[in-house]
């Protein structure tokens, strides 16, 4: 890891330590301070609060997510997150994923350092306004599958769903993949909360289908006909929306192969 083709760096003030870091994003301002809180963001030894710092605007501060790596593993894990979010993710920023502040990296101690900047939210309760929460957590895992990326997690577990005044946010790509999403067959729940067992299409759409679709295995608790009633307008909806996306895909995909079918031309990727 070479210093002289970075761009910008950041000085990090870290439990008595101070260590510079450098990025080579031309967009990043030529030069931040971090100040980061020993207490770690959501249990995690790895996560911090921390307050930004442009050097060149001293006064004006911003309260950030800190992800630091301090071994080649966990370095690893964050240069990937920082790859996507400087990629897919950027239609997504603020809205269905955070907001990316930068990537930055250097050495201490004879070792390798990584530190990812994302936008800090205020966490709420899974439990409030469940029934949106749910319906715009689906519509966020779409979008990320109709931009080419597979989370990881987000069919077996809901730890990386956070819950914020802002809406539902996904957070941790440090296990994410890019892929060609050939979309999910949606399946539909029963009064009873149970779901069919038969999956057509993407694994993660079809999981995260099973726990964001079903009110009951995501509050983990037994809901009322009428609370049923209204997940089930909510899961509706967004039925109804995926369809329309498929419809365009299908459209599309199909006044592409004919176009290139006259043309003589090898055919474009899918949709």
């Amino acid at each position: 890891m070479s210093q002289s083709n970075k761009n910008s760096w950041l000085t990090i003030s870290f439990q008595g330590n101070t260590y510079p870091l450098y990025s080579a994003d031309t967009h990043q301002c030529a030069h931040r301070t971090l100040t980061i809180d020993g207490v770690p963001y959501r249990q995690s030894n790895a996560v911090y609060n921390a307050t930004l710092t442009d050097k060149s605007s001293p006064r004006e501060t911003r309260t950030v997510i800190a992800k630091l790596a301090f071994n080649v593993s966990q370095y690893q894990g964050i240069l990937r997150e920082a790859s996507f979010y400087k990629q897919e993710l950027v239609p997504l920023q603020g809205n269905v994923v955070p907001k990316f502040y930068g990537f930055y990296d250097g050495e201490a101690d004879g070792g390798i350092i990584g530190c990812l900047l994302l936008e800090r939210y205020t966490a709420i309760p899974k439990s409030q306004n469940v029934i949106e929460t749910c319906r715009q957590t689906l519509l966020g895992i779409c979008k990320l599958h109709q931009l080419g990326v597979y989370h990881g997690s987000l069919g077996t577990s809901t730890r990386d769903i956070l819950s914020t005044i802002s809406g539902p946010r996904i957070i941790d790509f440090s296990k994410a993949f890019r892929h060609q999403c050939v979309g999910c067959t949606p399946q539909l729940v029963n009064i009873g909360g149970a779901v069919a067992t038969d999956m057509c299409g993407c694994l993660e759409l079809s999981e995260a289908e099973k726990i964001y679709g079903c009110m009951e295995t995501f509050q983990g608790i037994e809901h009322r006909k009428q609370e049923h009633a209204q997940a089930m307008r909510a899961h509706m909806q967004y039925l109804d929306q995926y369809n329309q996306y498929r419809a365009q895909a299908q459209a599309y995909n199909q006044a592409m192969a004919t176009v290139h079918l006259a043309s003589g031309a090898p055919p474009p990727a899918r949709w």
